[in-house]
């Protein structure tokens, strides 16, 4: 049944807002609920039979469409079943269905139970089916609005199908439905079987309630508008006027019944409307503002046109019996006035048609006998005090307009009658004053209705909140506007009209005066008929009536001379309250005369406020003096009402600037907002407290506030008289706002609309505060302290103030969440708006304008924001603000503001921990208080457009995308694991409920979850109506998914995968199909979709189950069909993209002198801000803030007597404005540029990931995907040279090469995959340009290297002869090729030289020609020798400072030493090296004085910094042996090196050999040590004291390496068995090149290794025993150093010892080395 219904209001909805024409299947489902439509309110019958299988359901189990499977249903379940189709009379399969949705919609609903929820949807649903057939009726064509329906078609469609439902007693089953569908009686049902939950769920039933008959009334009122009612029907309707007539508690009339009295006047309309009716007096209605249909050309009273629906083509006599029979007999009605207007308007309608209707005189008498009982029945007040005050005369515009013809065809068509009223009204004001001059009592049946008229007509036209202007047809005929009256003449309705006003008005008596002023205030509501008003009463000074202005102001300027003896404008306003005489000695004026004068005053207010011509009318007459009469009263002791109407009046005077500076300074001159002498309290709080407080009503304050509003924002504006700004600010702060909570009122609306325009006050001035800081700044002068700063002050400190208005925020929650409405909730929420803006203005906002403020004496060491969120007074603060969001659907802009300062405060991260500190610790009470954040992120209407205005609606969407903004910035934190439904120790929360019946898990809602489901529910056809809230669920959705927490990471994936997630999104959008111009939004939804793809990829791979296979499967499937139009549409159409920048617009623009680009970059600059990495905007609210200011400054610097000097000023100003507006659309524009490059960027760098993810997890099975992936590549982006492409796209594009060419090393490449690698790498050569970024070219140079060595794996002749060619002919097309290679490898930027580096090793070594070394010049040494040299003392700094070295520096060093290394091996390349000096630009390494073992070495599987100082020895060591090796003419430089080594050496030897690092060190020194022992250079002997400290150093060794547990203890430090093969050969290494040194000493006879000879045979003897596999020259080493000679040995002991120990060693050496 939910379901049902709210497809068929989808439908109509759809429908309604599109120009598609009607289908077959919408024409099917709106058929299919005719039943349903024709009687909203009845359900299917209970079922036996259902009823028996479902009683047996918990053991047989059920299944039915809804369920895909047999399921048992719980016991507790089927009789929640029951009760609910008992309650309702309701089918059992359909009461099933009901409970299962309430079941699911548990998480949205976590304060319901699913029966409750159940009854909720029970109303919900005959809600949506009644307004469906209110839609319906309102696609009708006929005569007062056109159809909702655009297309003929459709509109035929609806009109047959409500003739049919029609024909099968529509109407009258609506007015049954209404009889029997009572709210009371509803109510009274579910309270006997508990069918009503807690104070929310009431509210939402008991307005579905409200909504479903009032959607039934209106679809009757709809139809009677467009359609001839029948016999039939008007009986039903009468039926029910009559006998079911409804008031409200409040005492305004029923919604429904209003609807059916309005049907009701419709259908006497068109029931006595005849074919070709041409009425010349008929009512004309002006032209209409709709806002939901628009009105024909023909009018309610006009003829029909032939398409109309009518019953007969004449007036049926029967249907004006029947009628005439009802309204004339005397059965009373239950509510006799509504039988009162239905006379009056058959009376009216009579009169109009007597003419046309049968035997028409026959009904003269009764229209007279109808209008005298509607009269005596008083119609027109029970109109003016139950009817139209209804809400519906504010949004229903054909309602308003009937009951405008009913007033106006009353003037017009019963003027006897009127004329008897006003008769009446004079003989009442006789007799009033008759009784009032003998003072006697007045009678009771007194004839008022005269009054009562005028009175209606007042209250009717006041306000027109629909800008209908009916009012003006009372003017358009009259005098005053003959002169601005069009051609067209008046009509005789509107000539009556008018003279019916201006007669009004004439021989008045005292009694009637008020009433007719206050008619002339209601009829004066819009700008035209203001005007005329005041007109009416200009002319009106040759008859001197009472309603002359001359006579009213003179009234006035007489009453102020009067009541006041001192005349003077200027005299303080406390000399008329020195001393408190009794009220009986205060001559005061009568109130008879009070009331007139408030009259006056409020027409005079009326008329100011709606005409601005006649608004400076009145204020520059000069013989009225409105100023001086005004004023002069308000300072006379006088009635407070009279008071609060002239602060009423006044106030709407300020709406002209020019006033309300003038009127500002009347105030300060007499201070009227000051204190009176030797007290604290102004005059006017003298007053409230003496008689508005004892009152409890407080007239005279609002006006005042009312007053103070407009003027006070005017002088914020100019900054004048702060002193005056002060005293009213300390009234509404201590003599108002503080008041509020000790003063008791008679009206709560009253006590918040007071609040609220203070609140309004308040926030101006401390805005205007804010606003004016920069311009406060920049200047010296020492200013007093400002009102503004006063209030800020106190909020920040935490004062009484702030405590008062967190107080009111508590006291407006708790009413609040009453759910209960009450007169001024509207006030109360608005009021909480105020407070809360206030305090986001003052404790978010103002922070950075605080901090930089010079003149600012706050210092901030806790946040004012912080203290509140910390302060424990408040800690019910901020769980009250939360509340506040839930209630959106009454409350929008409330729900809004509460939303806003709540995401502004959790996204401080500072702020979030205190915050978890302050939610209740029940999972339940946690869950119900983000259950409004979670609403916002099911709302299903589009972005806002920020250019537009913002309505209810617009509202959910700005809290839709505040909430994900506010996800964004919290998620990896506590507090956004907390929105996304985990708990702290990062687990889901826990299920509170079970599995439902349908399968699907009932969990607890969270922000996580409504975002899954708001793309569930996505269609991609409405993607481009959430261009700002896809891009940010998908960025939520992507940090889940790189949390922190790897336990948030496995459960974001599985949910994701739960719901297949990620294949969907990719089948949905992969393109991305948008209508819309701008690319961000195509851009940012692919990269967010290329990322999820690879991070889940990533996570499916590492975790390797059947599932997750499938996935992989499934996704990848997903991918390859559609990687061709992601290659050639996605990345192409990136690629060819412009990118122009439009400084040279802005400048022709300009019209200041003196501005250029350049200034205008620094203003910008000082608004820039990080929005994201690599993504830099400008604050455009910050930039207009500082244009404001600067154009206040040149506003309050115009104050000279120089006109020339002003003008010129003035033309400046204008053409600054006009700057600052072209600014401030540059500044946009920038910012757009910006962004749309950032997520070009940021789509090629996620195509990259998830391409090179493939490539690396070899995903993708097809050999040929990495070759066609580089061909793409090169044809699309070499070919492109009119593209511009910036470093980061290069670099993410030439990256794919290189993952592409990586990936290519798995592959045993051979036949055509090698031919095709060879073409790969002759087209990474064409990259090598300078047309092309740097960090492009690296990745090209890394390719390049991996390329080769491929190459140089397969075939070693072949290769070399492929690489050589490929190289050669490079080198012949690009001369420049090598130059822009060595200008790489001296790039400033690290990845960029350390690449540039590797390919040049790798070219020397493929370059045989010696074309690289031939083209190395000493320029191109020297600056490597530069770079060198800071890259060496960089490294050695770093180690010894911080223990390690950053990678950037390192792979930098670490790349030039391996070129270095490789140049020295080619011929003559280590000549170059020793003539360059590079040997210089290591000597850093000299000053290397740390121990080595205090360097970084935790994770010896990483590049710590013993590592490093490892390699870093190691190349240096290399190089220098490398040199010694290598035929240089002198090699002086490399030994003085290794000279300056020498220390360093010798430390690292006396190290102590007790780990792997030390280890390898010594194994590296040793090489030097080595190969200097065995050089033959005469240059070796300038370093021979050092070699034999070396040496020595060296053989001190020995000891330690025949060591069985050194062995053993360093091999146990690692675990990997070919590592540990590693260190075996270089523990061997080091004992070999020890004894290397010891078989050459002891040819030399040197006497050095005599005292060495028994750790040497030892050291023999162990590797005798320990090792089998040694290799040649190893074996060599250990046979001749068992041939020493013996003689030499000079001591007996040690010869007979080494004796026997050679015999030994010779007789295993001898076996090791016959070994093959």
């Amino acid at each position: 049944m939910f379901d049902t219904f709210n497809t068929l209001f989808d439908t109509l909805r759809s429908l309604l807002t599109s120009n598609e024409s009607i289908d077959i299947e919408k024409i099917q489902t709106i058929t299919s609920n005719k039943s349903n439509l024709l009687n909203i309110i009845s359900n299917s019958p209970q079922n036996a039979a259902q009823r028996a299988s479902l009683s047996r359901a918990d053991l047989d189990g059920i299944q039915f469409d809804s369920l895909p499977e047999r399921r048992k249903l719980p016991r507790l379940f089927i009789d929640e079943c029951f009760a609910i189709s008992d309650l309702f009379q309701l089918n059992e399969y359909d009461s099933l269905l009901l409970l299962i949705e309430g079941e699911s919609l548990q998480s949205n609903y976590p304060d319901c139970t699913r029966g409750l929820l159940a009854v909720q949807l029970y109303y919900e649903s005959k809600e949506r089916l009644a307004a469906c057939l209110a839609y319906l009726m309102a696609c009708l064509p006929g005569r007062t609005f056109q159809s909702l329906l655009k297309l003929s078609k459709s509109i035929e469609f609806c009109t047959n199908f409500i003739n049919e439902l029609i024909e099968q007693r529509l109407i009258e089953n609506i007015i049954e439905q209404l009889i029997s569908f009572q709210i009371r009686n509803e109510e009274q049902k579910l309270y006997s079987k508990a069918g009503l939950g807690n104070v929310k769920h009431r509210r939402r039933v008991q307005d579905s309630i409200k909504h479903i008959r009032s959607f039934q009334a209106k679809s009757v009122f709809l139809y009677s508008c467009q359609i001839r009612l029948t016999q039939s029907h008007f009986l039903a309707i009468i039926n029910y006027l009559s006998k079911y007539s409804t008031i409200q508690d409040d005492g305004i009339i029923d919604e429904s019944t209003l609807y059916i009295l309005g049907a009701f006047l419709y259908g006497i309309t068109l029931a006595l409307t005849i074919p070709n009716d041409t009425m010349t007096g008929s009512s004309s209605i002006l032209t209409t503002k709709h806002q939901q249909f628009s009105l024909q050309e023909d009018q309610p009273l006009t003829s029909l046109d032939n398409n109309t629906t009518t019953s007969s083509s004449s007036i049926d006599p029967t249907l004006l019996t029947t009628i005439r029979d009802i309204l004339s007999n005397d059965e009373r009605w239950i509510v006799p006035e509504m039988k009162a207007v239905c006379q009056l308007a058959w009376a009216i309608i009579l009169r109009a048609r007597s003419h046309t209707l049968p035997d028409g005189h026959i009904y003269s008498e009764d229209i007279e006998a109808l209008a005298d009982t509607a009269v005596e029945a008083h119609v027109f007040a029970f109109l003016s005090e139950i009817v139209i005050k209804s809400s519906l005369f504010e949004q229903e515009e054909f309602l308003i307009r009937r009951f405008h013809t009913l007033f106006v065809d009353f003037i017009y068509y019963l003027p006897f009658k009127l004329k008897e009223l006003r008769v009446q009204a004079e003989d009442t004001a006789r007799m009033i004053e008759d009784c009032e001059r003998a003072r006697k009592p007045l009678p009771d049946n007194l004839q008022r209705d005269y009054e009562y008229f005028l009175e209606l007509l007042s209250m009717f036209y006041a306000n027109d909140h629909m800008e209908l202007h009916l009012s003006e047809e009372f003017w358009i005929a009259a005098d005053a506007l003959a002169g601005h009256r069009m051609m067209q003449s008046p009509t005789q309705q509107q000539v009556a009209l008018a003279n019916f006003v201006e007669s009004a008005g004439g021989t008045l008596s005292a009694y009637l005066y008020c009433h007719y002023i206050h008619m002339l205030a209601g009829i004066s509501s819009t700008q035209s008929s203001a005007h005329a008003c005041f007109e009416l009463l200009r002319f009106a000074k040759d008859t001197g009536g009472p309603t002359c202005w001359n006579r009213i102001f003179q009234a006035f300027l007489l009453y102020r001379n009067t009541y006041r003896p001192d005349t003077l404008l200027n005299q303080q306003v406390q000399t008329s309250f020195t001393g408190t005489p009794s009220p009986s000695a205060i001559k005061t004026i009568a109130p008879k005369e009070v009331t007139a004068l408030i009259a006056v005053l409020n027409l005079i207010e009326v008329i100011a406020s709606q005409d601005e011509v006649s608004r400076i009318g009145f204020f520059e007459h000069p013989q009225w003096q409105i100023t001086g009469a005004f004023f002069g009263l308000l300072s006379c002791r006088i009635s407070l009402d009279l008071k609060a109407a002239l602060f009423n009046t006044l106030s709407a005077f300020t709406k002209t600037s020019e006033i309300a500076v003038h009127f500002w300074k009347i105030i300060g001159e007499i201070d009227l907002f000051a204190p009176m002498e030797n007290s604290d309290m102004p005059a006017l709080a003298y007053e409230i407290e003496e008689f508005e407080v004892p009152s409890q009503k407080y007239t005279f304050l609002k006006a005042c506030l009312k007053f103070l509003q407009p003027i006070i924002t005017q002088q914020l504006k100019t900054n004048l008289d702060m002193r005056t700004l002060g005293y009213c600010v300390v009234f509404l702060v201590n003599h108002v706002l503080l008041k509020i909570p000790t003063r008791t009122f008679k009206s709560q609306q009253e006590k918040w609309q007071i609040v609220e325009t203070v609140l309004i006050i308040l926030n101006e001035i401390v805005m205007n505060y804010f606003s004016n800081q920069i311009i406060e700044n920049d200047t010296n002068e020492t200013n007093i302290v400002s009102a503004g700063e006063l209030l800020v002050n106190d909020l920040l400190r935490g004062g009484i103030l702030y405590n008062l208005l967190t107080a009111l925020i508590t006291d407006g929650c708790e009413k609040l969440s009453e759910y209960s409405p009450f007169t001024g909730e509207q006030e109360l929420s608005r009021s909480l708006i105020l407070i809360m803006e206030l305090l986001e203005l003052v404790t978010i906002n103002s922070q950075q304008i605080l901090q930089t403020d010079r003149s600012s004496t706050f210092t901030f060491c806790q946040t004012p924001i912080e203290r509140i969120v910390t302060d424990a007074n408040t800690k019910d603060l901020f769980p009250n603000i939360m509340k506040l969001i839930d209630m959106i659907d009454y409350f929008p802009k409330l729900a809004s503001q509460a939303l806003s300062i709540i995401a502004k405060t959790l996204s401080e991260d500072k702020l979030q921990k205190p915050f978890l500190r302050l939610l209740p610790k029940e999972h339940k009470d946690k869950a119900l208080l983000r259950n409004g954040l979670v609403r916002c992120l099911e709302f299903t209407e589009p972005d806002i457009d920020e250019n537009n205005e913002t309505d209810d609606v617009d509202l959910k969407g700005r809290m839709r995308y505040s909430v994900l903004w506010l996800l964004t910035k919290c998620v990896q934190t506590n507090i956004g694991h907390y929105l996304c439904g985990f708990t702290r120790q990062q687990q889901l929360e826990t299920i509170d409920s079970y599995f439902t019946l349908t399968g699907k898990s009932c969990r607890v809602n969270n922000c996580f979850q409504a975002i899954l489901n708001f793309f569930d529910d996505l269609s991609p056809i409405k993607i481009d109506f959430y261009q700002k809230t896809l891009p940010l669920c998908y960025e939520v959705i992507y940090l889940l998914c790189t949390n922190h927490s790897t336990n948030i990471m496995k459960i974001t994936f599985d949910i994701l995968h739960e719901h297949i997630f990620i294949p969907k999104q990719i089948q949905l959008y992969f393109p991305l199909k948008t209508s819309l111009s701008s690319n961000i939004f195509k851009h940012s939804i692919e990269t967010y979709l290329l990322r999820l793809t690879s991070l889940e990829l990533f996570h499916l791979t590492n975790q390797p189950t059947i599932i997750s296979k499938n996935l992989i499967d499934t996704t990848m499937n997903l991918l390859f069909e559609l990687i061709d139009i992601k290659l050639n549409r996605l990345t192409l159409s990136l690629l060819n993209l412009s990118y122009e920048k439009s400084d040279h617009e802005i400048l022709s623009q300009l019209k200041t002198p003196n501005i250029d680009l350049t200034k205008i970059n620094h203003i910008l600059q000082a608004c820039q801000y990080n929005e994201r990495t690599n993504l830099k905007l400008y604050r455009l609210e910050s930039l207009r803030k500082f244009l404001s200011n600067e154009i206040k400054t040149i506003q309050q610097t115009n104050h000279s007597n120089n006109t020339e000097l002003l003008n010129d000023m003035n033309n400046y100003q204008d053409s600054y404005i006009h700057d600052c507006k072209i600014i401030l659309a540059y500044a946009n524009q920038l910012n757009n540029e910006q962004i749309d490059f950032y997520w070009r960027n940021c789509h090629i760098d996620a195509w990259r990931s998830l391409v090179e993810l493939i490539l690396y997890l070899n995903l993708n099975q097809t050999k040929t995907f990495p070759f066609d992936l580089c061909n793409f590549l090169y044809e699309k982006i070499f070919n492109q040279s009119n593209s511009i492409l910036d470093d980061q796209q290069i670099s993410h594009l030439m990256n794919i090469f290189l993952t592409g060419i990586i990936s290519m090393k798995q592959m045993n490449i051979t036949g055509e995959y090698r031919t095709n690698l060879i073409g790969i790498l002759r087209h990474l050569f064409e990259f090598i340009q300078s047309r092309f970024t740097a960090k492009g070219r690296a990745a090209i140079y890394g390719a390049i290297v991996q390329s080769i060595e491929i190459i140089e794996n397969v075939e070693q002749q072949q290769q070399q002869d492929d690489l050589r060619r490929i190289f050669n002919n490079a080198i012949q097309h690009n001369q420049n090729l090598l130059t822009i290679v060595y200008d790489d490898a001296l790039s400033s930027v690290p990845a960029v030289r350390s690449s540039a580096s590797s390919l040049l090793t790798s070219l020397i070594t493929v370059d045989t020609s010696d074309i690289i070394s031939n083209n190395f010049n000493q320029t191109f040494l020297r600056s490597l020798e530069g770079e060198l040299r800071q890259l060496t003392v960089a490294v050695i700094q770093s180690l010894q400072t911080s223990g390690t070295v950053d990678l950037k520096t390192w792979h930098s060093f670490s790349s030039y030493m391996a070129l270095l290394l490789r140049i020295s091996s080619v011929s003559n390349g280590a000549q170059l090296l020793v003539s360059s000096n590079i040997f210089d630009a290591l000597l850093p390494l000299m000053d290397f004085h740390v121990d080595t073992r205090r360097l970084l070495h935790d994770n010896e599987s990483s590049r710590n910094g013993r590592w490093m100082f490892g390699r870093t020895l190691a190349f240096v060591i290399d190089l220098t042996v490398a040199s010694l090796m290598a035929n240089v003419r002198s090699k002086e430089k490399i030994y003085q090196f290794a000279n300056q080594l020498t220390e360093l050496i010798l430390k690292i030897l006396a190290s102590p050999l007790d780990n792997l690092c030390t280890l390898h060190e010594i194994d590296t020194v040793l090489k030097l040590v080595s190969t200097l022992d065995a050089s033959t250079d005469l240059n070796a002997r300038t370093i021979d004291a050092q070699l034999q400290r070396m040496r020595q150093s060296s053989f001190k060794l020995l000891t330690l390496l025949c060591r069985d547990d050194l062995f053993h203890h360093l091999l146990s430090q690692i675990e990997a068995t070919r590592a540990r093969h590693i260190i075996s050969s270089t523990y061997w290494r080091v004992c070999f090149s020890i004894l290397a040194m010891a078989i050459r000493l002891l040819h030399q006879n040197s006497p050095e290794l005599t005292e060495h000879l028994p750790a040497i045979l030892k050291l023999c003897e162990w590797i005798t025993l320990n090792i089998t596999n040694l290799s040649q020259d190893e074996k060599s080493i250990l046979f001749n150093f068992c041939q020493m000679p013996i003689d030499r040995i000079s001591t007996p002991k040690i010869k007979q010892d080494l004796l026997i120990q050679l015999m030994k060693l010779m007789d295993c050496s001898a076996t090791l080395y016959n070994q093959q």
